[in-house]
């Protein structure tokens, strides 16, 4: 069983980029909240254009069923498109774009070691040294494959799962690094 300092190493590969780019990026209710009303506000616009009345107009003719077919139509497929945009475009986007900061990363291949002691977090790979106070550390995001230790809203250490012996070692971890401080998730915005 793994116990402190925890001494890993592991080879960065590009799926290991473009996980820290949706785990940094995952949206927080707020941002859910305002994507569901521009869907709604497109929507609306497109029933508006299609069905040809202002909106007073428009409302009334939606909510009595009373708009030509091709207004709701032409909502519908609004509709779609935006929600198409934002479900299925922005996560396509986020993956390409993870993937073009990889290929340019000193961090591309190559080997990471990490040592993560009760006071500091040290990152090494070739040419770089990075020493963290858990001070400085602002969350802990945990997905089924990986603990991101972030610095800021755009940077974080990459600790993945693989790079422990076991499912057990990287839970263990998991649960030392989230006691080390555990006021980190509580000033932290939602993740």
């Amino acid at each position: 069983m793994a116990t402190p300092p925890f001494e890993l190493s592991y080879t960065m590969e590009r799926g290991d980029f473009v996980a820290l780019t949706r785990a940094m990026t995952r949206a927080t209710l707020r941002a859910a909240i305002l994507r569901a009303l521009l869907i709604i506000a497109g929507a609306a616009v497109g029933f508006v254009i299609g069905t040809g009345f202002h909106p007073a107009g428009a409302i009334e003719e939606l909510v009595t069923l009373k708009a030509p077919a091709e207004g709701y139509i032409i909502m519908s497929v609004v509709g779609l498109v935006i929600v198409f945009l934002i479900a299925v475009a922005r996560p396509l986007y986020l993956r390409s774009a993870a993937t073009a900061a990889y290929k340019r990363s000193a961090a591309a291949g190559q080997v990471v070691t990490l040592k993560l002691d009760d006071d500091r977090v040290f990152a090494r790979q070739p040419g770089v040294t990075t020493t963290i106070d858990w001070s400085a550390v602002t969350r802990l995001i945990e997905t089924p494959a990986y603990l991101f230790i972030a610095i800021s809203r755009r940077e974080a250490l990459i600790v993945p799962r693989r790079a422990f012996a076991g499912d057990a070692d990287f839970a263990t971890f998991v649960a030392w690094a989230r006691g080390k401080a555990p006021a980190i998730d509580a000033k932290a915005p939602s993740a």
